[in-house]
């Protein structure tokens, strides 16, 4: 996946990828080097030079991340909940001067009496080494499908095709991959991998995402 604008981005916020969780959960592939958050999920993260190139926005969002997985306590909520938050995911395409980074929102539903997870991925921007700062707008979303909760956890499929309009050029993305994720307090937390599909290219994704519980 390779967005075609100006300016530059020099660092990927994932060049990562997730490793499995600690208790022999879901995750991603290989390791890229960076610092080792292990706490409810074992996960790769950019390191704190990596980081330092990135929006404080960014920052702020694996810095809370690190934060939960670490000093956070898994704890199935005691009624059905909503969640609202953030998303990020790198789509590895090379080295990780080629990657393009993905953010945007992450909504959840919990339904503890089913055990089902429903949510959707939107307002996605990615960014790259040729985006603008504020990074390019993704039309469409990604939606949530055979989520399934057991215990204070959950996994499901997400996938949907994302477009990107460049200058009159509207270039479709489809993609599709999995989650795991868990239950802690008022929040949840968890990571992600797939991939992303244009024509006959394939890239892989890895990622993480972050929500609070909403009243």
């Amino acid at each position: 996946m390779k967005v075609n604008s100006t300016v530059l981005l020099t660092v990927s916020l994932f060049a990562l990828a997730a490793c499995s969780s600690s208790d022999g959960g879901s995750g991603g592939g290989g390791g890229g080097g960076g610092e080792i958050s292990q706490g409810i999920f074992e996960q790769e993260l950019p390191t704190a030079e990596e980081l330092a190139g990135l929006p404080q926005e960014a920052q702020d969002f694996v810095a809370a991340w690190d934060d939960l997985n670490q000093n956070g306590t898994e704890e199935r909520p005691n009624a059905d909940a909503t969640y609202a938050g953030s998303v990020g995911f790198a789509v590895e395409s090379g080295t990780a001067e080629d990657n393009t980074l993905v953010f945007g929102d992450i909504s959840l539903a919990a339904d503890f009496t089913g055990d089902i997870i429903t949510g959707s991925m939107t307002n996605l921007s990615a960014f790259d080494s040729e985006t603008p700062p504020e990074g390019a707008a993704l039309g469409g979303q990604l939606d949530l499908s055979n989520g399934a909760i057991t215990d204070s956890r959950y996994t499901a499929d997400f996938g949907g095709d994302l477009t990107l309009d460049d200058n009159g050029d509207v270039e479709t993305f489809s993609v599709a991959g999995d989650l795991e994720g868990a239950f802690a307090g008022t929040q949840t937390l968890g990571v992600l991998t797939g991939t992303v599909t244009e024509g006959p290219v394939v890239d892989q994704i890895d990622g993480i995402f972050l929500a609070d519980q909403q009243p």
